[in-house]
């Protein structure tokens, strides 16, 4: 059974994404490792205050284009394109969902402060590892999973 904090997580990611950037993503029932090669980045943001912890999501950077796209409401040609990278529009993804689920967590009315997320590649040496620590949930967009941590001190 799922914890409260991963129902969270997993209940306002997928409602950011659908809400926010219009990408679908229905919930992974077995979190492993995907098959094929496909290029993640690693977003990882703290919080402190009345709630402790940190947050770790891996994003598929071929749909990052995409999720640009959406979320400043652009063509996928425009030229603001060349400005914004993979990083920052997954960077800009944690920041609203960490946001969310604290203060969900926190029932709207407790103290926190958000780290600045802090993106990088995600070296597949990792997986093992990164797939053995609790609190993990999983979202497919297009055959693509998101893959979200929620470790709450």
């Amino acid at each position: 059974m799922m914890d409260q904090n991963l129902q969270v997580a997993q209940e306002l990611l997928q409602s950011i994404l659908e809400q926010h950037l219009f990408l679908f993503a229905d919930p992974v029932e077995d979190v492993v490792r995907p098959s094929g090669e496909i290029a993640y980045l690693k977003i990882k943001m703290g919080f402190s205050g009345d709630l402790n912890g940190r947050f770790v999501m891996l994003f598929p950077e071929e749909i990052s284009k995409e999720v640009i796209a959406n979320l400043l409401g652009l063509e996928p040609d425009a030229p603001e394109f060349l400005t914004m990278t993979a990083s920052d529009a997954a960077a800009e993804i944690m920041n609203i969902v960490g946001g969310n689920i604290v203060s969900r967590l926190l029932n709207e009315q407790g103290h926190y402060d958000l780290q600045i997320p802090n993106a990088e590649k995600f070296d597949a040496l990792e997986w093992e590892a990164f797939l053995e620590e609790n609190h993990l949930i999983s979202l497919s967009i297009d055959g693509k999973n998101i893959y979200f941590q929620v470790i709450v001190n």
